[in-house]
């Protein structure tokens, strides 16, 4: 219930920055709003994970574009970045749930 609250603020919200609403205006914020799930050490096979993590993991996520900014990087490797990060929280959570399954089974 919360989730469809806080999902519908968040589409007044947007519909309010852009003048208007479209049911495809979110499409650019599915894999980024997924990533700081992952990132936020949510597991992706379920069963573990908690808001402030998940809170945690979208500031680095979006902390990344002002760090490259800051560093006078090109702005074309912050997706590149971001995608690392993603690619690595998500073999940590395998290598976490491989280690507490090989436990598990002594």
């Amino acid at each position: 219930m919360a989730s469809g609250a806080f999902a519908a603020v968040a589409g007044i919200w947007l519909a309010g920055q852009q003048g208007g609403g479209s049911p495809v205006v979110g499409n650019d914020y599915i894999l980024t709003s997924v990533a700081a799930v992952v990132i936020g050490a949510a597991s992706i096979f379920g069963g573990r994970g908690s808001a402030m993590a998940t809170i945690a993991g979208g500031l680095a996520l979006q902390m990344i574009p002002d760090l490259i900014f800051t560093l006078n990087i090109s702005s074309f490797w912050t997706g590149f970045v971001q995608g690392a990060l993603l690619i690595v929280a998500v073999l940590i959570s395998s290598l976490v749930l491989q280690v507490g399954r090989s436990r598990v089974g002594r």
